[in-house]
């Protein structure tokens, strides 16, 4: 999956894109002010609809940009890059978010041997809507910044703010064929005795992202994804995730709101994101039963 090519960069980011036209002109100009970004491999890979790729080769000729079929999912567009990757370490991310000027650094330092990956927090932009409100909490609400204590061994990072060896990734590239679900991954190197850390410093922002129909078909699709990847890989079964389909949004939505309490985040945004958070919750639980039965 990767490049033979032996002058290699210290690390690759890579950007996956859908429909981020209003976002990813300040996605990757934080990027490129990021300690060490000016070094940084830069790749985009984009599966929009929207002038997301013409914004990137207009504006940033000197960043690589791959297009992809519209609506393709983030896991296969980083699946994407990770074939064209030249760095020692991989950075990944969407580019509906912006990074700190530390984020390299902070992301790279927890790596080393016995440690594949690291992570970071995901903070809510103060400029997203009630939408990039209700996609965030379905999305990060397990990675909502907390304290500010140095890296820890954590079971679970968000691909959307992660970085990791270039060797390891390597050593799995054959089971990225269908995308990148981090999930999947994780899954497979914790087997190996890898570790996964997180990292309080390494903090990103998410902010404006996708329309409704956008990301209630991207909902569904990793609901699916991961329907199928749990009957096949967990003693859970067809029938019991059909039964469990109907109450799936209602955990989902008090799971979110006891993270939200617990971490003091904004309680009066959930609230008022919550009818969407909800919908969208139906889409993955819809996606899940339809993964199972197709398992």
């Amino acid at each position: 999956m990767f490049s033979g090519q032996s002058a290699e960069p210290a690390v690759s980011v890579i950007v996956a894109t859908v429909e981020a036209e209003r976002s990813i002109v300040e996605c990757l100009r934080s990027l490129k002010a990021a300690r060490g970004g000016s070094a940084a491999e830069l790749i985009v890979v984009d599966g929009s609809n929207d002038t997301t790729a013409d914004l990137v080769h207009r504006i940033f000729p000197d960043v690589a940009l791959i297009r992809m079929r519209a609506g393709t999912l983030a896991p296969r567009l980083w699946s994407a890059g990770l074939a064209v990757a030249k760095g020692r370490n991989v950075a990944l991310m969407t580019g509906h978010s912006k990074v700190p000027y530390n984020w390299l650094d902070a992301l790279g330092s927890a790596l080393g041997p016995g440690v594949s990956g690291s992570g970071g927090p995901v903070a809510l932009s103060a400029a997203s809507s009630l939408l990039d409100a209700a996609i965030y909490f379905l999305r990060y609400s397990a990675f909502m910044p907390g304290g500010n204590a140095g890296a820890t061994s954590t079971r679970e990072i968000a691909a959307d703010n992660a970085m990791y060896r270039g060797d390891i990734l390597r050593r799995h590239s054959r089971s990225f064929d269908d995308g990148f679900w981090e999930v999947d991954f994780h899954h497979r190197i914790r087997a190996e005795g890898e570790a996964l850390a997180m990292v309080p410093g390494a903090r990103l922002e998410f902010g404006r992202s996708f329309p409704l129909m956008a990301i209630s078909r991207q909902r569904f699709a990793h609901g699916r994804h991961f329907g199928r990847w749990r009957v096949r890989n967990t003693k859970v079964t067809r029938l019991r995730t059909f039964v469990a389909a109907p109450v799936v949004p209602f955990v989902l939505m008090a799971r979110i709101a006891g993270r939200v309490f617990r971490s003091g985040g904004d309680a009066l945004r959930f609230a008022a994101a919550s009818p969407l958070i909800l919908w969208l919750s139906i889409c993955w639980a819809a996606g899940e039963a339809r993964g199972a039965a197709e398992a």
